[in-house]
């Protein structure tokens, strides 16, 4: 026998707490359940120094308008990186450029997984070959090592596009992507 928690709700539309029972006479069972999946994005900020854009994954869980944002920052251009993870939405910020990358979606019972390996994995102090996006990367890595999603390609393609390299000497198709730049430099 199963009990269902959840909240009574009156045909006016009041609520109220309630132990487990079954509904009165012009009451009906509203259940509360969490959702059953997570939207994963990849939030991209304008430089703060540097040239590299600031990487940020984040996990959205829509109904209740949580956010769970996991990135590593700096306090100076050449400094240490460090870990952070805050609950805000990325979006508020300034620097966040719009609209976030959608990644996938994943289960919300992998989310304390995600969590607990997310806070063990190692972070390179000072690196000259490691960034921020280096960190988004190994997340959404870890993500489908685990099984957490069985679908996505590369972080990379997603966020800056699927970009084919060209071998050396081949031009590929070239045009041009707007005339406003175009000059005579003969003039």
């Amino acid at each position: 026998m199963s009990s269902r928690v959840g909240k009574r709700q009156s045909k006016k539309g009041q609520s109220s707490k309630q132990r487990p029972s079954k509904p009165d006479a012009g009451e009906r069972f509203v259940e509360e359940r969490k959702p059953a999946y997570l939207n994963v994005y990849c939030a991209v900020y304008a430089p703060h120094f540097g040239n590299y854009y600031h990487w940020a994954f984040a996990i959205s869980n829509p109904p209740a308008d949580e956010w769970h944002l996991f990135e590593v920052a700096q306090d100076r251009a050449d400094g240490p990186f460090r870990p952070e993870y805050r609950r805000v939405n990325p979006t508020n910020s300034d620097r966040c450029q719009l609209p976030l990358t959608l990644l996938g979606q994943m289960h919300s019972g992998w989310l304390s997984t995600l969590v607990e390996h997310i806070s063990v994995s190692q972070v390179p102090g000072e690196a000259q070959s490691w960034n921020r996006q280096d960190y988004v990367m190994e997340i959404w890595e870890i993500m489908q090592q685990t099984g957490m999603v069985n679908f996505g390609g590369e972080v990379e393609d997603q966020v800056l596009g699927d970009d084919e390299e060209l071998e050396d000497g081949e031009e590929g198709e070239q045009r041009i992507l707007s005339k406003e730049f175009v000059y005579d430099s003969s003039e």
